[in-house]
């Protein structure tokens, strides 16, 4: 029997170049993902986490509970963004007519526990002082709104006081 070689060429040609592009795709293979082990997914890596739902710009107010409150505001902005470390950890940037508050929040469904450090944040009528935040929200996802109760404490100064955010993503 003779091989036709230009023919039997030709044939390994299209199976090398074929067989990978039918690859199928290996869907989501990051354990701490919603979805991982979903390989019925439509590309590679398509992994989903809880702090996807949070991502947004909220529009809202603050509200302190004590008289002559540190930072009470009517409308403020409070966007959320992707940290750096891992994927349940997000960015938040609080912004008051005195700066922006940024604090570093963890997500777990839909619930998102605020602690952060900020130096040096500009406090009316008691001047400039590090300040630490602490507290918790939810997200309602049907409505698309946030809610948080958290604690600011002025360290410099030694006040502390407990307000509230409402917001809904804009």
């Amino acid at each position: 029997m003779k091989i036709n070689f230009p023919l039997f060429l030709s044939l390994i040609v299209c199976i090398a170049v074929c067989f990978p592009s039918c690859k199928k795709t290996e869907g989501c293979n990051d354990p701490f993902a919603n979805n991982a082990g979903d390989f019925d997914s439509d590309c590679d890596n398509c992994c989903t986490y809880d702090a996807d739902n949070f991502y947004s710009d909220y529009l809202g107010e603050l509200r302190f509970d004590a008289f002559g409150a540190l930072l009470d505001a009517d409308s403020v902005v409070f966007a959320i963004s992707p940290g750096l470390s891992t994927p349940n950890i997000v960015n938040i940037q609080i912004t008051t007519e005195n700066g922006i508050i940024p604090a570093e929040a963890t997500v777990a469904g839909d619930s998102i526990f605020i602690s952060s450090f900020v130096p040096d944040f500009e406090i009316p009528m008691f001047g400039t002082s590090d300040v630490q935040i602490d507290g918790a929200g939810t997200l309602n996802t049907e409505t698309d709104s946030l809610s948080a109760l958290m604690i600011l404490e002025a360290i410099d100064v030694g006040l502390a006081d407990q307000f509230t955010f409402k917001g809904a993503k804009i």
